[in-house]
């Protein structure tokens, strides 16, 4: 019988021998702590640490301070905001809105978060395996590029990373503490990115199914599954319904749906750009044929600016609706965000970062790399699907929601690189799984014949 694993062991051997080739370099960690001391002293110096989102959040977390009030606004009269959720903002108000301490904290998470993701891969595949895969993911350019920003990302992932290792414990039996830690993470990581939303439903309901599994102690656990969300994201969700009269996270999700991807849908079909104004204009234009221009969107009575902007409800139906009657085109257009997104971000941003084209170039084609090994690691992992056990099964879906609800017409590479540690981890099982299948192969022994 044909042995269909062949087919890949020349490739998890190649990635075999490159993690143990890192794993054993004595200068790995240095490498680590030299480029992130580079590239934090870069973006300090040429104060290359702002992007549009970067100002939308400290101006946030300026008001917060000035004025006592959630908003956008740059002038009175301040109108709460609902587009942004408050995880990233109150992290800025607390680290005094001082760029310095900023990047310098985000750069000690992603530490941080290598060393999360050694303490998962502990669980399941011992301290060598452990070792290269968070050395990996550390060298990786990615995280501490966007650690030098002042972004949401690197928070997220932080979070992300305390959630599933904290949900593996208590997949193990370790009880309510690693339970209420992990629903305490995943909680506070909505509060930051609501596109984990979906993620912590999914998590409640099969730590839900798993409590009532286990019968032991199912009181409390169950008690803990639904108080910390309530108390969490409970006064969040009721301020924005008594302002919006919705119950969301955020009012970006309609936003995405309204001028992301019905918009980009008909952009793509026309085969215009994705700039804004094209996105902005198809939408509300195929929108207003089916509710009417004033009924698209509404704003306060005495400040009507972009950021104060409320889509109204009921019009994702209308962008479902255009999706069901163009398939095809529809089915196209996703592909090329995924696309998008698994590009990843390179050379543009570390060039805008760190003022030299040479720099961008090196961390570019590391990072390219190292993303083909993600790419090939992740597709064999498919391909063995039927080896998988609980953290890879976590860590896939994982993988497809955050990448399912991220994928809008202007997915870049941004929104994939905060599932990269889940990319390792199943990186990290191929390679594994590979050495754990040659253990078991042993020559026959002639003595026996």
């Amino acid at each position: 019988m044909l042995d269909k694993t062949a087919y890949f062991r020349p490739v998890n051997t190649a990635l075999a021998w490159i993690g143990r080739q890192l794993a054993q370099m004595k200068v790995g960690m240095w490498i680590v702590l030299v480029m992130h001391g580079y590239l934090f002293t870069t973006a300090i110096v040429h104060r290359s640490y702002l992007t549009d989102d970067s100002i939308q959040y400290l101006t946030i977390a300026e008001n917060m301070a000035d004025a006592g009030v959630y908003s956008q606004g740059y002038a009175a009269p301040l109108v709460a905001d609902h587009q942004r959720t408050p995880g990233y903002p109150v992290f800025l108000y607390l680290m005094g809105r001082n760029q310095f301490w900023i990047l310098l904290v985000q750069h000690a998470l992603v530490l941080l978060s290598g060393w999360l993701l050694y303490r998962i891969l502990l669980l399941h595949y011992g301290p060598k395996w452990a070792f290269y895969g968070s050395m990996l993911y550390l060298l990786q350019p990615y995280p501490a590029i966007f650690a030098s920003y002042i972004l949401s990302e690197t928070l997220f992932i932080f979070l992300l990373l305390g959630w599933f290792y904290f949900y593996l414990r208590f997949w193990r039996g370790d009880g309510w503490i690693a339970l209420c830690i992990a629903m305490l993470s995943l909680c506070l990581a909505v509060l930051v990115r609501p596109v984990a939303y979906p993620l912590l439903i999914v998590a409640c309901v099969i730590a839900l199914l798993q409590a009532v599994k286990l019968r032991r102690q199912m009181i409390p656990q169950l008690a803990l599954i639904v108080a910390v969300p309530l108390l969490l994201l409970g006064p969040w969700l009721l301020r924005n319904h008594r302002d919006t009269g919705q119950f969301s996270m955020s009012t970006m999700g309609a936003m995405s749906m309204l001028h992301g991807r019905l918009g980009g849908l008909e952009a793509s079909r026309q085969g215009l750009g994705t700039d804004e104004q094209h996105l902005y204009m198809l939408g509300d234009s195929i929108a207003a044929l089916e509710v009417g221009l004033g009924n698209l969107r509404t704003y306060p009575a005495n400040k009507q600016t972009h950021e104060t902007e409320q889509i109204a409800s009921g019009l994702s139906k209308v962008t479902l609706s255009f999706f069901w009657s163009h398939p095809w085109d529809a089915f196209l257009f996703q592909v090329r965000c995924f696309l998008q997104m698994f590009k990843g971000v390179g050379y543009g941003w570390a060039r805008d970062l760190t003022h030299s084209s040479v720099a961008a170039f090196c961390f570019a084609g590391l990072q390219l790399g190292l993303n083909i090994l993600s790419y090939l690691g992740l597709v064999i992992a498919v391909w063995r699907r039927k080896q998988w056990r609980i953290q890879e099964r976590l860590a896939f879906w994982t993988t497809c929601i955050l990448l399912v609800v991220s994928a809008t017409a202007w997915a870049d590479g941004r929104y994939r690189v905060v599932v990269d540690p889940m990319l390792v981890l199943l990186m990290v099982f191929v390679v594994w799984n590979y050495e754990r299948m040659q253990a078991t192969v042993t020559p026959k022994d002639p003595s026996n014949s």
